[in-house]
């Protein structure tokens, strides 16, 4: 499958139809099992998003606490950055301790 892709307003970038939404990744359950681990966020997710033309990933900094933007930071350190576009947002704090929050 090859994802069509359209322009994001007047930016004069365009992005493949479909995101790659990362709210499932690395949430524990409560026996500490990952629903959605780091190689099946790498293998079955990320790679098929990419081979299909998928350009956009979906983040935010409270999925899997965080371990959405490691995964997906792991695996963008082996391909050209440039050809990804994250969405990511922000807010509810997730470690009071942190000035940064």
């Amino acid at each position: 499958m090859d994802l069509d892709t359209v322009r994001t307003g007047r930016t004069g970038l365009s992005v493949s139809e479909l995101a790659l939404g990362t709210a499932r990744l690395g949430n524990e359950h409560d026996d500490g099992t990952e629903e959605v681990d780091r190689e099946t966020v790498h293998a079955l997710l990320l790679d098929r998003h990419a081979a299909a033309g998928g350009d956009v990933v979906d983040l935010a900094d409270v999925y899997g606490g965080g371990a959405a933007e490691r995964y997906v930071s792991d695996w963008l350190a082996d391909r050209d950055r440039e050809r990804f576009v994250l969405a990511s947002k922000v807010y509810w704090p997730t470690d009071p301790d942190d000035p940064d929050r």
